[in-house]
């Protein structure tokens, strides 16, 4: 029996760490996709972008975020605002440097669970600006990056297929997170 339920558990897993599954994925949750990138390029100030990568996850119990600011120059602070929507008067003045109200957590929340990601960050990789990377348990990680210009056919050898047709799709590729 125990057997049995290892097998079953070991299925989900690999279905879940599949590209065809993260497509799916994508597609089912794009408007929530729209909503990180939207972030990193309208929302948090550029200023801030250009500072720091800014690293938004899910807590253990997937119902708070925490907000990790690393410094691109080494040696420099790092910050680390931890459950953020439970601390929201902790942290009122980062959050409000970083142009996040209450609503914008709780919507970051829902949708990093929706979306099945743990992780959103800026990122500096070729031609990428923003990298979501899906809960997992398999042996290769995936990620979803962002690209800021549409990936044309003579880009695909060098970043990959867009992840879908639609409009946001065509800026998408999925790759693997240790090849980064």
């Amino acid at each position: 029996m125990l057997l049995l339920l290892s097998a079953s558990n070991s299925c989900k897993r690999s279905a879940s760490c599949s590209r065809q599954y993260l497509i799916e994925n994508f597609i089912r949750n794009e408007e929530c996709f729209a909503q990180f990138v939207s972030l990193y390029q309208k929302q948090i100030p550029s200023v801030i972008i250009q500072k720091f990568q800014v690293q938004i996850e899910l807590n253990d119990y997937k119902d708070d975020i925490h907000i990790i600011l690393i410094p691109h120059i080494i040696g420099e602070r790092k910050y680390v605002l931890e459950n953020v929507r439970r601390n929201h008067l902790k942290y009122q003045k980062k959050l409000a440097a970083l142009n996040l109200k209450t609503k914008d957590i709780e919507s970051l929340v829902s949708c990093l669970n929706s979306a099945d990601c743990h992780t959103v960050r800026n990122v500096n990789y070729y031609k990428s600006s923003v990298e979501m990377i899906p809960i997992q348990n398999g042996n290769v990680s995936h990620s979803y990056l962002y690209h800021n210009d549409e990936i044309s056919a003579d880009m695909v050898s060098v970043i990959g297929k867009p992840i879908s047709q639609s409009r946001l799709g065509r800026h998408f590729t999925l790759s693997n997170e240790s090849m980064l």
